[in-house]
């Protein structure tokens, strides 16, 4: 026999405040989307997790003006209208998922020369496909924003061992 539970109709308004938990995954967006915007932008209700804290000091090293106000739940990104301030920089994103592919979409457009750190865990398994892993490499990009039509898109640079594509950019 299933146990029911009576939901009782309401006689008057309600006027209640809630505060919902943050959610890193819509932390992280928010960030990607304040970063890309024009002008300051605050976020409230933030989730400062493993995660979001990665996305926040990437942010940081690739020279975004940020205010963390933790007690707060509260970030505060200054967005360079797409524009990254920093042409080139080198950011970790731990195990930090939402950030690899955010981050490494975001520079992907961008014109400048980046290398992206990550876990060993995360080169190993949730981002196969963003990173291949070789334990003696890093991860690196370097975008211009223009590709011809036609061109072959991989090339390996030998001494480096890095990867890069012609008019874009990707992560090895």
């Amino acid at each position: 026999m299933k146990e029911q539970y009576e939901v009782k109709r309401l006689d008057r308004p309600v006027d209640w405040t809630v505060d919902v938990p943050g959610s890193k995954s819509m932390t992280n967006r928010a960030l990607l989307m304040a970063a890309l915007s024009d002008g300051e932008v605050k976020l409230e209700g933030v989730l400062f997790s493993d995660d979001s804290r990665h996305f926040l000091e990437s942010l940081v090293s690739l020279g975004f003006m940020v205010d963390i106000n933790e007690s707060e739940k509260a970030v505060t990104v200054l967005g360079c209208g797409g524009n990254i301030p920093k042409k080139q920089a080198v950011i970790n994103v731990g195990s930090a998922g939402t950030a690899a592919r955010f981050l490494t979409a975001m520079l992907g457009f961008s014109d400048g020369e980046y290398t992206i750190e990550a876990s060993e865990q995360m080169k190993k398994d949730r981002c196969r496909i963003i990173f291949t892993h070789r334990s003696w490499c890093e991860y690196h990009l370097s975008g211009n924003r223009r590709a011809s039509a036609g061109e072959d898109l991989w090339t390996e640079k030998s001494k480096s061992r890095r990867r890069s594509v012609k008019g874009r950019s990707v992560v090895t």
